[in-house]
């Protein structure tokens, strides 16, 4: 009977064997069927001994005990332990190399970023992981698509698809990416921006690719991209270790702390920073805003200039001085009778009033909002002058209402509908109108175009402007009047070019008046004529047109002038003469109001 119960748990347990077993697994080796075998022997051994020492009973007893025993001890070892498999078939040993060979590509990241693909899988297409940066190779792709389309939806998609990826496996990353592809570094307010000039770059570029200063100037001027000719530069340089893979975040934070540096030999030190870190293209992308100076910094570091101590006192008297004509009087010890012209501020909008921002607001809530709260001063602080109109009638005669009150024009707003504030941003629900914009209003001009200056960005291989002059019949010279980059299409730069590369010249001819500062990159026989618009005429202290008529040391320049169309009819002695210019310029109201000797402007409003 005992013989019977053993044999019955034997089975038993061989059934806790995994599936494989009964296939042959737990064979004559099987460790499991070992161990079962050995413990049946000592149980029966053990209950020999005991049957001959106690009653059947009891004998009976003690053995369902053991057997309940060894059935848990073999149930806990089988779930513990498996059962060594047997050694795979071929067929899985491929197998198995397979999947290594596929989690190897896995792992591998796409060398060709594609944003541009039609059905674009923001995990699988992108060409880094989930949890890794942002590569910046993948962001210069995006940005590479982008410029090579001109359709706007397929710009936002492919963009759209790129930051799809950035969300979904970096999402850390995603503030770094749309600051640069904004060229910004910080929200407008912060007034963060990377003050690296053209010369910089250049300077830059030399010294990191092992080539001089005129050799990257000559390539600059050549193909008027300095991005280009980093990558070019770049290209040609051997180098001994690979450098580390750029990333979105890194360039953003090198970006950052260059914008942020201060103190001595800052330059210096933005320069080494670009040498050691960054890609010098980005550089340029991120440089929006030149330093403000009238001098290359190599003029101003060619001798010992003033002390920095007595420079530094200087600052805190000229912080708070503002560039305007307005300011003739001085700033301490002040009397009534020294104020001899008189500011009055206008206020046209409200955006924060008691703690409350108005931004989301409408206009007219806006402005009902400032015309309950402020209370105007006459000649000191008074409200805007507007109307509220919805015909085109009343804006032409409020438009020449402005111009006749020295305004430049109107700005068309909507009132109730989109009437928000956007700050920091263009907005269609604004828009500008000066007397140029419409047929019939504003002044034109037929000028002569005497030189060109080569195209950058959009309008590499074209030339993006020209120096434009007008006739002096009593000394015979054609004195310079404008810079002009406005008003023409793609196909028309891609004509002029064509046409002018016929009239270059290695010199300016001696009858060209023109000041050294706007010397153009090729100069032209004095054989077109355009047809020009302008908003109106300015004295200007770097042009040549009309000097010594209207002021003796200044000439006239136009302000916002415009490309119209090709003169063809004329030829350049027949193009508006200088005493033409005088009589358009003082023939303006705005001259005639103030008085021919106040008329001021500042440099900034010439192109």
């Amino acid at each position: 009977r005992l013989g019977c119960k053993i044999v019955k748990v034997f089975h038993d347990d061989v059934s806790l064997c995994s599936p494989s077993a009964r296939d042959g697994s737990c064979g004559e080796d099987s460790p499991i069927k070992t161990r079962v075998l050995t413990k049946r022997r000592r149980i029966a051994s053990d209950s020999d001994e005991e049957t001959d020492k106690v009653p059947a009973k009891n004998c009976e007893t003690s053995v369902g005990k053991k057997l309940a025993k060894f059935k848990a001890d073999v149930s806990e070892r089988a779930i513990s332990s498996p059962p060594a498999p047997r050694q795979s078939p071929k067929k899985e040993a491929v197998t198995e190399s397979t999947t290594d060979k596929s989690q190897s590509k896995v792992k591998q990241p796409c060398l060709e970023y594609n944003p541009d693909k039609g059905s674009y899988d923001p995990i699988q297409d992108a060409s880094w992981r989930h949890g890794d940066k942002v590569p910046y190779s993948a962001l210069a792709r995006t940005l590479e698509k982008i410029e090579n389309v001109s359709a706007r939806l397929k710009m936002i998609e492919i963009l759209s698809n790129y930051f799809r990826s950035v969300i979904v496996l970096s999402p850390d990353d995603l503030l770094a990416s749309i600051y640069l592809c904004l060229n910004k570094l910080a929200p407008a307010y912060e007034g963060i921006e990377l003050g690296i000039a053209e010369t910089t770059l250049i300077r830059t570029i030399a010294q990191s690719t092992g080539r001089s200063v005129a050799q990257v100037k000559s390539d600059v001027a050549d193909t008027g991209d300095i991005g280009i000719v980093a990558e070019q530069s770049r290209g040609n340089q051997r180098m001994m270790f690979q450098p580390a893979r750029l990333t979105v975040r890194a360039v953003f934070d090198k970006l950052l702390e260059i914008a942020t540096l201060e103190g001595k030999a800052v330059r210096t030190t933005r320069i080494y920073l670009l040498y050691l870190r960054l890609f010098l293209a980005l550089a340029l992308a991120c440089a929006t805003t030149p330093p403000e100076q009238s001098y290359p910094p190599d003029v101003l570091n060619a001798a010992k200039g003033v002390p920095a101590e007595t420079f530094k006192t200087r600052l805190d008297e000229l912080a708070l001085i503002i560039k305007t004509t307005y300011c003739t009087r001085k700033r301490k010890d002040v009397t009534e009778s020294d104020i001899k012209v008189q500011v009055c501020v206008y206020m046209f909008d409200l955006m924060y009033l008691n703690g409350e921002s108005l931004v989301r607001r409408p206009l007219s809530d806006r402005r009902r909002l400032l015309r309950e709260h402020f209370v105007p001063v006459e000649e000191e602080f008074q409200l805007a002058i507007s109307i509220d109109t919805t015909t085109m009638e009343e804006v032409q005669d409020f438009l020449e209402e402005s111009v006749k009150g020295n305004c430049e024009g109107l700005m068309v707003k909507t009132l109730e509908a989109d009437a928000t504030y956007e700050i920091a941003k263009r907005s269609r629900n604004w828009l500008k109108l000066k007397k140029d914009y419409l047929e019939g209003v504003g002044d034109t001009l037929d000028l002569v175009v005497l030189g060109a200056y080569l195209g950058r960005g959009k309008r590499v291989g074209t030339y993006g402007g020209f120096l434009l002059a007008c006739y002096d019949q009593d000394s015979e010279e054609y004195q310079s009047i404008c810079k002009i980059g406005t008003g023409f299409t793609d196909d028309d730069l891609v004509k002029h070019t064509q046409v002018l590369k016929e009239c270059v010249i290695p010199q300016p001819r001696p009858y060209y008046r023109y000041d050294p500062s706007h010397e153009p990159d090729h100069w032209f026989d004095a054989n077109q004529v355009w047809e020009v618009k302008c908003a109106d005429l300015s004295l200007s202290p770097v042009h040549r047109a009309a000097i010594g008529i209207v002021d003796h040391e200044k000439g006239i320049s136009l302000r916002f002038p415009r490309f119209l169309r090709v003169r063809e009819d004329k030829s350049a002695e027949e193009a508006t003469t200088a005493t033409q210019v005088a009589e358009l310029y003082t023939n303006q109201d705005q001259v005639k109001n103030q008085g021919l000797g106040s008329t001021k402007v500042t440099e900034e409003d010439f192109y």
